[in-house]
């Protein structure tokens, strides 16, 4: 096999080639387009299914998605599985912000919550019960197990310590000083699940 020399000045890739994305398949950037453009629920859903399969532009499409806050409960709890299938550190603003925005309903912020835990700890399985009787507002039953393998994988920025840290340092804030006595009550428990789970 011939080997061609090069110049030294050709072993440094120029910037279009070093910052360009990875290839992704045809659908990923059409998923993402349906996201932007704001499509409605079910097109929104069928795109976050697509996008799973997207290490490059999926995360962005996620974040992109919690920063216009869904109050749909179908859409809000695809799209909190989708973030934490795919893994990425360009999620994990947009879901913070959500999770600590005590604006919001009670209900978007759990599945904030559930979605931190996960990327911050993929083995854990966090679940929220609430009894109809008590309304949106009552009591909630937090339910914390672990799946016997990691599920999903990493986008193309996987979540980093200092990422964790930043996870572990928002859950600590909200059950010091939430506003919501449950949310505190609720973030309390998780900051204790995050501490003893087991690192990536």
């Amino acid at each position: 096999m011939a080997l061609a020399l090069i110049g030294a000045g050709a072993l440094s890739p120029s910037p279009a080639v070093s910052q360009a994305p990875p290839a992704e398949a045809p659908a990923c950037a059409l998923a993402a387009q349906v996201i932007r453009d704001g499509g409605s629920v079910i097109d929104a859903s069928r795109a976050l299914a697509d996008l799973v399969a997207c290490p490059h532009s999926g995360p962005p499409a996620f974040a992109l998605l919690w920063d216009r806050n869904p109050g749909d409960t179908a859409l809000l709890g695809n799209l909190s599985a989708a973030t934490s299938y795919l893994r990425d550190m360009r999620t994990l603003s947009a879901v913070t912000r959500v999770a600590e925005n005590a604006a919001l309903p009670r209900h978007t912020r759990l599945a904030a919550i559930r979605t931190l835990v996960r990327l911050h700890s993929p083995i854990l399985e966090v679940e929220f019960r609430t009894r109809p009787e008590e309304g949106p507002n009552g009591p909630v039953f937090v339910m914390v197990g672990q799946w016997t393998e990691v599920l999903g994988r990493d986008g193309s920025s996987p979540i980093t310590p200092a990422g964790r840290d930043r996870i572990a340092a928002s859950v600590q804030s909200m059950a010091k000083g939430d506003p919501d006595m449950e949310m505190r009550r609720i973030a309390a428990r998780l900051e204790r699940e995050l501490v003893t789970a087991p690192k990536p």
